[in-house]
């Protein structure tokens, strides 16, 4: 048995047994990997405070290896807690719809950085924003996301028609081109989300296959502001 430090960000924690816990990481060297963190329920566990949702830091790893059997987290040190989305309910709903994305679109050890580096960038963002409501980061990341994973045509109408996805009037569309360069736009109103939305939830529910279960708390929560 190998022990190996990994980046990661934690996508989701499910609760093993009475004393363990499943830990499902998001890394860019191994891509999404679920490890097993032995005795994290305790009150006196090794992992403390830095095992939970949407930390990144630096995983300790042991790894067999059968590929089939499931990695041993050891250690985890988290260097950015995001203390802001774990505050804010509406950050942690934005939050939570990106880690189940990630987590239903990719698949066990399917590495890539620039995905990575992605979720990373969006959660910094999400956390040092002034504002707990970033429609445009919802989109933003969306886009890039699917861009970074190939499923994403060009928005244009043409390329839109044919891949079967909503059309976009200019104005959409133009929002749409700048949402997927990165720029933020803090102010975004609802009617503009909604009809950008479409676009995001067609490509989304054609990746998945079907809705997130995450989807209607966040757009609770976004139309409750």
């Amino acid at each position: 048995m190998s022990v190996q430090a990994v980046d990661g960000i934690v996508l989701r924690l499910l609760d093993h047994g009475e004393k363990h816990r499943i830990v499902t990481f998001y890394t860019p060297s191994l891509g999404r990997l679920t490890a097993i963190a032995r005795g994290a329920r305790a009150s006196k566990s090794r992992f403390g405070g830095h095992l939970d949702l949407f930390h990144c830091g630096q995983a300790m790893l042991k790894t067999r290896s059968n590929t089939h059997s499931m990695a041993v987290l050891t250690g985890f040190t988290a260097n950015l807690p995001f203390e802001k989305i774990r505050q804010d309910i509406v950050r942690f709903a934005t939050a939570s719809f990106w880690a189940e994305l990630v987590f239903k679109s990719t698949a066990e050890g399917d590495a890539s950085e620039a995905q990575y580096n992605l979720l990373l960038n969006a959660l910094n963002c999400l956390d040092e924003s002034e504002q707990g409501i970033r429609r445009d980061l919802i989109l933003g990341f969306q886009l890039q996301w699917f861009f970074a994973m190939g499923v994403l045509p060009e928005l244009d109408d043409e390329n839109l028609h044919l891949a079967q996805l909503p059309s976009l009037d200019d104005q959409n569309l133009a929002l749409a081109r700048a949402l997927l360069s990165g720029m933020e736009i803090p102010e975004l109103d609802g009617p503009l989300f909604v009809k950008v939305g479409a676009l995001t939830r067609a490509i989304r529910e054609r990746v998945i296959g079907r809705q997130l279960a995450s989807v209607p708390f966040l757009f609770q929560m976004l139309s409750a502001e």
